[in-house]
Protein backbone atom coordinates (compact mmCIF):
# COMPACT_ATOMS: atom_id res chain seq x y z
CA UNK A 1 0.00 0.00 0.00
CA UNK A 2 1.35 3.43 -0.92
CA UNK A 3 0.53 6.04 1.73
CA UNK A 4 2.80 8.84 0.53
CA UNK A 5 5.95 9.82 -1.33
CA UNK A 6 8.37 9.47 1.59
CA UNK A 7 10.98 6.74 1.78
CA UNK A 8 12.30 5.90 5.23
CA UNK A 9 15.16 3.71 6.36
CA UNK A 10 14.35 1.51 9.33
CA UNK A 11 17.37 1.01 11.58
CA UNK A 12 17.09 -2.23 13.57
CA UNK A 13 19.53 -2.29 16.47
CA UNK A 14 20.82 -5.45 18.15
CA UNK A 15 23.40 -5.77 20.94
CA UNK A 16 26.75 -7.23 19.90
CA UNK A 17 27.63 -8.52 23.36
CA UNK A 18 30.44 -5.95 23.72
CA UNK A 19 30.41 -2.58 25.49
CA UNK A 20 31.03 0.77 23.82
CA UNK A 21 33.38 3.53 25.05
CA UNK A 22 30.83 4.86 27.58
CA UNK A 23 29.94 1.49 29.07
CA UNK A 24 26.72 0.93 27.15
CA UNK A 25 26.04 -2.22 25.11
CA UNK A 26 27.50 -1.84 21.62
CA UNK A 27 24.85 -2.23 18.91
CA UNK A 28 24.91 -3.36 15.30
CA UNK A 29 22.58 -1.48 12.99
CA UNK A 30 20.78 -3.15 10.11
CA UNK A 31 19.08 -0.73 7.68
CA UNK A 32 15.96 -1.57 5.63
CA UNK A 33 14.49 0.87 3.10
CA UNK A 34 10.69 1.24 3.16
CA UNK A 35 9.09 3.31 0.34
CA UNK A 36 5.48 4.50 0.12
CA UNK A 37 5.37 6.19 3.53
CA UNK A 38 4.04 9.51 4.77
CA UNK A 39 6.10 11.27 7.46
CA UNK A 40 4.31 14.13 9.20
CA UNK A 41 5.19 16.49 12.08
CA UNK A 42 3.01 16.11 15.17
CA UNK A 43 4.24 18.50 17.84
CA UNK A 44 7.31 20.10 19.40
CA UNK A 45 8.07 20.70 23.07
CA UNK A 46 10.78 22.96 24.50
CA UNK A 47 12.28 22.96 27.98
CA UNK A 48 14.35 25.97 29.01
CA UNK A 49 16.49 25.55 32.13
CA UNK A 50 20.24 25.04 32.45
CA UNK A 51 20.03 23.46 29.01
CA UNK A 52 17.67 24.49 26.22
CA UNK A 53 16.08 21.21 25.05
CA UNK A 54 13.74 20.81 22.11
CA UNK A 55 11.94 17.54 21.35
CA UNK A 56 10.09 17.06 18.05
CA UNK A 57 7.48 14.33 17.63
CA UNK A 58 6.53 12.97 14.21
CA UNK A 59 4.05 10.37 12.98
CA UNK A 60 5.05 7.83 10.37
CA UNK A 61 2.29 6.29 8.25
CA UNK A 62 3.76 3.20 6.63
CA UNK A 63 2.78 0.03 4.81
CA UNK A 64 2.26 -2.94 7.15
CA UNK A 65 5.59 -4.59 6.33
CA UNK A 66 7.68 -6.56 8.86
CA UNK A 67 10.43 -3.90 8.95
CA UNK A 68 7.85 -1.51 10.45
CA UNK A 69 5.56 -3.86 12.41
CA UNK A 70 8.51 -5.46 14.23
CA UNK A 71 10.13 -2.19 15.39
CA UNK A 72 11.23 -2.15 19.03
CA UNK A 73 12.09 0.62 21.49
CA UNK A 74 15.81 0.50 20.67
CA UNK A 75 15.22 0.95 16.93
CA UNK A 76 15.06 4.13 14.86
CA UNK A 77 14.12 5.45 11.45
CA UNK A 78 16.03 7.78 9.18
CA UNK A 79 14.28 10.29 6.94
CA UNK A 80 16.24 12.60 4.62
CA UNK A 81 19.45 11.93 6.55
CA UNK A 82 17.92 12.69 9.99
CA UNK A 83 17.61 9.89 12.58
CA UNK A 84 14.46 9.73 14.72
CA UNK A 85 14.14 7.41 17.72
CA UNK A 86 11.17 5.05 18.12
CA UNK A 87 8.77 6.42 20.73
CA UNK A 88 6.11 3.78 21.18
CA UNK A 89 4.83 0.61 19.65
CA UNK A 90 3.87 0.36 15.99
CA UNK A 91 0.08 0.74 15.74
CA UNK A 92 -1.39 -1.58 13.06
CA UNK A 93 -4.61 -0.58 11.31
CA UNK A 94 -6.83 -3.13 9.58
CA UNK A 95 -8.85 -2.71 6.43
CA UNK A 96 -12.46 -3.72 5.86
CA UNK A 97 -11.27 -7.20 4.89
CA UNK A 98 -9.64 -7.64 8.33
CA UNK A 99 -6.09 -7.68 6.93
CA UNK A 100 -3.42 -5.18 8.00
CA UNK A 101 -3.78 -2.03 5.96
CA UNK A 102 -1.05 0.23 7.34
CA UNK A 103 0.88 1.10 10.49
CA UNK A 104 1.35 4.35 12.38
CA UNK A 105 4.40 4.99 14.51
CA UNK A 106 5.38 7.92 16.71
CA UNK A 107 9.05 8.90 16.63
CA UNK A 108 10.98 11.73 18.23
CA UNK A 109 14.18 13.72 17.87
CA UNK A 110 15.77 15.68 20.72
CA UNK A 111 18.11 18.66 20.40
CA UNK A 112 19.88 20.59 23.06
Amino acid sequence: MILGNDTVTVIKRAPTGAMNSVGQPAMTETPTVVPGCSFQPTRTAETVSDVDLTVSYWTLYAPAVPAITQLEATDAIEVNGVVFEDFGDPQPWTGLNGNPSHVTLTVRKARG
